[in-house]
C-alpha cells in the first residue's frame, strides 16, 4: 500500500495525463472523474514499486485504461447516457477553441484513444499496444480509419480545405 504523500507526488505529476485520457475514453468530465477516482484507489491498493516516473506513468495510464474500459461495459451504461456537464476545466476550453481537438472528440472510442495517445501523449504504437492489450497492427489499422475519419470530419466541416475543385 503506497502513502499518503507518495501517492500525491504521483497524481501531481501524472493527474492531468491520467483525466485527460480518461476523458477521451469516456467523452464526458464526470465519468472521467469516477475513472481517474477509481485509478487512484487501485493505485493506494498497489503494493509493488515503481521502477521510474516513466514506469510509474505508464502503470498509471495503463490501469486508467483499463478502468474506463470496465466502466464502458457496465450494464449501467447501456441503460442511460450522462450528457457533458456544462462547467468545463481550463483544458477544456482550450479543445473549445480547437476544432481539431473537438473533431477527434467525435470519433468513436476505438479511434480517438489512440490517436489521443500518439498524437498528444507521445506514445508509439508499441506502447499503446501494451496499454490498450490490443494488438500493433490492430493499433495501426484503427489509427489509420481514425486519421481518415478525421480528414473527412475536418473538410466537411470547412477546417481544412483539400485541393479538390
Amino acid at each position: 500500500m503506497q502513502d499518503e504523500q507518495a501517492i500525491m507526488e504521483i497524481y501531481n505529476r501524472h493527474g492531468d495525463a491520467l483525466y485527460r485520457l480518461c476523458y477521451f475514453f469516456m467523452g464526458n468530465p464526470t465519468d472521467a472523474l469516477d475513472a481517474v477516482q477509481n485509478t487512484l484507489v487501485r493505485l493506494m491498493e498497489y503494493r509493488g514499486s515503481f521502477e521510474s516516473e516513466a514506469h510509474e506513468k505508464n502503470w498509471l495510464l495503463k490501469v486508467g485504461a483499463n478502468e474506463c474500459k470496465m466502466m464502458l461495459r457496465h450494464w449501467w451504461r447501456r441503460i442511460v447516457s450522462i450528457d457533458s456537464v456544462p462547467e468545463t476545466a481550463d483544458w477544456e476550453e482550450d479543445y473549445e477553441r480547437n476544432p481539431v481537438l473537438q473533431q477527434v472528440m467525435e470519433l468513436p472510442p476505438k479511434y480517438r484513444v489512440p490517436i489521443y495517445m500518439y498524437y498528444y501523449e507521445g506514445y508509439s504504437v508499441a506502447e499503446i499496444s501494451k496499454m490498450l492489450r490490443i494488438r500493433e497492427a490492430t493499433i495501426r489499422s484503427q489509427m489509420k480509419r481514425g486519421r481518415k475519419l478525421l480528414k473527412d470530419s475536418l473538410e466537411e466541416s470547412g477546417v481544412v480545405q483539400t485541393g479538390k475543385t
